[in-house]
């Protein structure tokens, strides 16, 4: 067999969205739902779904035909860079290993051939590389090393960042039984600088990694490869195109009748690769992108990609009925393209007003583009009508990206083992945090003193700000067992590792986002508060240390800032 190739038998694993000012003024009064009375939240969330196209409705829609067993179905995760499951604080959470898990046994219900892939898999390229995240990163790879394992991955994927921790971190964190595969080949050390030559064995503490997999699923010899950019040598004129070429022969030497490709390269060179003999299917990981691509035909080759980080599940289906290269159908790829036309004809309509307008356009002329008008509108309708069609002749590759949404059940097996980890986490950072205390501050300079020490004198402001989703911060943490994770932590208390303040595991009487959080530490104004002011305008800045697009997707700080002006708190009461 070729060298960087292993033989694995697989065949036993059988939005509409409303305007930004509306969704933050709608989501400042749902988020307040704790203080005011059931009717308003009920009208709040009606208006939602009604924003949304929601509420009830006489019409059933008809159920979608019933779609053929595919010759092939091919799972993907393009960029899961490490996620376990996704932060709870978005309006929609996507993602989630335990609802990954639970889909994936639905989808191989369905078809008994099923080869499931992931890519760019433990890490991601923002990866926090503090020594005092270490012991929580390595608890992530174990758990997810282990679920990938008992999900039945067929071929893992180790993406550039991946790789950049050195092939014996994976022997290190116990991951080395999974079906991995590497963007170099076997014997190559993945830290070495672009133009050294590569190592002549493997390091001896790490796994021998291959760059491809020959796999049988079903009647059917699969091969799979990995490639990045960094697989260009510098002191070479070896380019990712030319490694392909060679894995692809590689491949076909073995018997595979089917090549698919995972890369971590340029929509370019992703390109250049897809256009190469005997490649099927390409999946791209890397994309710098919320939303995936629809699939596009690149020569005899199927190019598609994924959603990032656990959001979205990639199935590729592959109807066989003979020779020759397989042909895109997927309603995906039809809706993009019926979006474009509809562009088109949006765009031309115009045109034709302004023509009209002019007058200066011969009539001939404007008859013939009012044609072409009804010829766009109707390609852009006849695109939408067979979306869900499978042609029943030829090779037909169909492929689609399906939402982990927060309605996808969970793998009860799966949630433990994350509920365990999560107990995990919170134990090691425990211990690695117990002895960190927070910077001290300069001398006469303020320090926290918490939200309690606020209500002595702010009785009001007290009583309301421990109702609401500010005080109730690192509750919500406390409850699922995440109040030493240190992924949120930081967003769920006050004065985070600022001086005088509070850190990972000194927390004490900085629980949740307090008072100091918008207007400052207030030991100064506690001492006198005659003299010493506090800011009672805070800028956005403050809130969007951690009211991010992905972690809190419908803020907006006007809107919110409305919501927070209430009696005793901002808000003059009428005499």
């Amino acid at each position: 067999m070729s060298r960087g190739c292993c033989v694995l038998d697989a065949g036993r694993r059988a939005k509409t969205v409303p305007s930004r000012l509306f969704r933050g003024r709608l989501a400042s009064a749902l988020l307040q739902g704790s203080m005011f009375p059931r009717a308003r939240v009920w009208s709040a969330t009606l208006l939602l779904l009604a924003a949304c196209g929601g509420g009830a409705s006489n019409h059933r829609p008809s159920p979608a035909p019933a779609r053929p067993t595919p010759t092939l179905r091919i799972l993907a995760v393009t960029d899961l860079d490490g996620a376990l499951e996704p932060c709870g604080c978005t309006s929609r959470p996507l993602g989630g290993i335990d609802r990954l898990s639970a889909r994936l046994k639905e989808l191989r219900s369905e078809a008994p051939s099923l080869l499931f892939v992931v890519g760019n898999t433990f890490v991601g390229p923002e990866r926090n590389t503090e020594p005092t995240f270490a012991e929580q990163t390595r608890l992530n790879e174990q758990a997810l090393a282990s679920i990938l394992h008992a999900i039945h991955s067929d071929a893992v994927a180790l993406g550039p960042a991946d790789l950049a921790l050195g092939l014996d971190h994976l022997a290190a964190s116990g991951q080395a039984a999974l079906p991995f595969m590497a963007a170099k080949p076997a014997g190559t050390d993945p830290t070495e600088p672009r133009g050294t030559e590569p190592t002549a064995a493997p390091p001896a503490t790490g796994p021998s990694v291959p760059a491809s997999a020959s796999l049988e699923v079903g009647d059917l010899h699969v091969g799979v490869f990995t490639m990045a950019a960094t697989d260009a040598r510098g002191d070479s004129e070896e380019t990712p195109v030319d490694t392909a070429r060679l894995r692809i022969g590689e491949l076909k030497s073995a018997g595979a009748e089917f090549v698919v490709a995972l890369v971590s390269t340029s929509r370019r060179e992703t390109r250049r690769i897809a256009r190469l003999e005997g490649v099927d299917l390409v999946i791209q990981a890397g994309l710098d992108r919320a939303e995936a691509l629809a699939p596009s035909e690149e020569g005899g080759a199927l190019v598609v990609n994924g959603g990032r980080q656990g959001q979205g599940l990639l199935v590729v289906d592959l109807y066989r009925r003979g020779d020759g290269a397989f042909h895109d159908a997927s309603a995906w790829s039809r809706r993009a393209s019926a979006e474009g036309i509809r562009a088109e004809a949006a765009s031309l309509e115009t045109r034709i007003r302004e023509w009209e307008r002019s007058g200066g356009v011969a009539e001939a002329d404007l008859q013939h583009q009012r044609a072409r008008l009804a010829q766009l509108r109707q390609s852009a309708a006849d695109a939408e009508a067979s979306v869900d069609t499978i042609p029943a002749e030829g090779n037909v590759a169909s492929a689609r990206l399906l939402e982990l949404t927060p309605d996808v059940p969970r793998d009860p097996a799966i949630r433990a083992i994350l509920e365990h980890h999560d107990r995990q986490v919170s134990e090691a950072n425990r211990r690695v945090w117990a002895d960190i205390t927070p910077p001290e501050p300069a001398e006469g300079a303020a320090t926290y003193v918490g939200s309690e020490r606020c209500g002595t004198c702010h009785a009001a402001a007290m009583s309301w700000w421990s109702a609401t989703p500010h005080g109730q911060a690192y509750a919500t943490l406390e409850r699922t067992h995440k109040e030493f994770d240190l992924e949120c932590v930081g967003c769920h208390v006050t004065g985070y590792r600022q001086p005088g303040g509070s850190n990972v595991t000194h927390v004490e009487n900085l629980k949740g986002v307090g008072c100091e959080v918008c207007h400052g530490a207030g030991s100064l104004h506690v001492g006198a508060p005659d003299r010493v002011r506090l800011d009672s305008a805070p800028a956005a800045s403050i809130c969007l240390h951690c009211h991010t697009e992905a972690h809190s997707d419908l803020f907006d700080f006007d809107a919110y800032r409305t919501m927070l002006i209430v009696p005793g708190h901002g808000q003059r009461e009428t005499p």
